[in-house]
C-alpha cells in the first residue's frame, strides 16, 4: 500500500506540476547566472542580452509546447470572448484612467531617464513575450491537467501566476494594490480560457493589460530619440513654473 500511495504522489497531476514550476525557475534562474547580470552586460552584446530577458518569460512556454495541443480554431464562442476581453479593457481603463493618465502625460514622459535604444525595444518585447508565455503555461497547461477539479486548478493558476511575478527581479516595485490586481487578472484570464476552450483570447487579453507599460516604452524612444528639442522644452516650462512657485 505503501508503494501504491507512493506512486499515487508522485504521478499526482498537481505533483507534476510542482515539478515543472520547479523546473521552469530553476532552468530559468541557471541561465540567467550563466549569462550574467543583465547590468553588467554590455550592449555591444546585444544577442545575449535578449537571450537573458527571453529567459525571464520563455521556460513558461516549455510545458505547454511540449506536452499540450494548441487548437487555432476561431468558432462565434471565441470570437466572443476576443469581444469580452476588449470589454473588460476597457473598463480596465475607465476605472484606471486618472493613474494612466498621469503615468503617461507629456511631464512624467520628458523627466523619463534616456535609456539605450535596445532597452527600450526589449522593454516592448518582454510585455509581449511575457504575455504569451505566461498564459501557455498559467492558464493552457495548468487549466489543461487531467483528474484534477477545474476550481482547484483555478485557485492553482491564479496563485503559481502571482508568486510568479513577486519572484521577478523588478518586483520591488509592486505594491499590494498590483498583486490583488494580478489575482484578479488571472481569475478573468483562467475563466475566459475555460469558457472559449482557446487560450488565445486569454492571451489577447494579456496583451491588452500591458499596452500601457509598451506605450511608455514607446513615448519614452520618442522623447529621446525622435522629439528630444520638444520634450526638453516642456521639461524647461515646468521647472520655470516649479522655481516661480518657490
Amino acid at each position: 500500500s505503501f508503494i501504491a500511495f507512493s506512486y499515487l504522489v508522485i504521478f499526482h497531476p498537481l505533483t507534476i506540476l510542482l515539478f515543472f514550476i520547479f523546473f521552469i525557475n530553476s532552468f530559468r534562474g541557471g541561465l540567467i547566472i550563466i549569462l550574467g547580470n543583465v547590468r553588467y552586460l554590455s550592449f555591444k552584446n546585444k544577442f545575449t542580452y535578449t537571450l537573458r530577458m527571453t529567459f525571464y518569460f520563455l521556460p513558461h512556454a516549455i510545458p505547454t509546447l511540449i506536452f499540450i495541443k494548441i487548437n487555432f480554431i476561431f468558432d462565434n464562442i471565441v470570437l466572443l470572448s476576443f469581444t469580452i476581453c476588449i470589454i473588460i479593457f476597457v473598463i480596465w481603463i475607465l476605472f484606471n484612467y486618472k493613474s494612466l493618465k498621469i503615468s503617461l502625460s507629456k511631464e512624467v514622459i520628458a523627466m523619463s531617464r534616456k535609456e539605450n535604444k535596445y532597452t527600450i525595444f526589449l522593454g516592448i518585447y518582454n510585455s509581449i513575450g511575457a504575455a504569451v508565455s505566461e498564459e501557455l503555461f498559467f492558464r493552457k497547461f495548468i487549466l489543461s491537467i487531467p483528474d484534477v477539479s477545474l476550481i482547484l486548478l483555478i485557485f492553482v493558476s491564479i496563485l503559481f501566476f502571482v508568486i510568479n511575478h513577486y519572484m521577478l527581479p523588478w518586483s520591488s516595485s509592486f505594491k499590494t494594490k498590483d498583486y490583488i490586481n494580478q489575482a484578479i487578472f488571472a481569475t478573468i484570464s483562467s475563466l475566459i480560457f475555460v469558457y472559449s476552450g482557446s487560450i488565445l483570447p486569454s492571451i489577447f487579453l494579456h496583451i491588452l493589460f500591458n499596452i500601457p507599460s509598451i506605450l511608455f516604452n514607446i513615448k519614452c524612444f520618442d522623447r529621446h530619440y525622435i522629439r528630444k528639442n520638444y520634450f526638453d522644452d516642456i521639461l524647461e516650462k515646468k521647472n520655470n513654473y516649479n522655481e516661480l512657485e518657490i
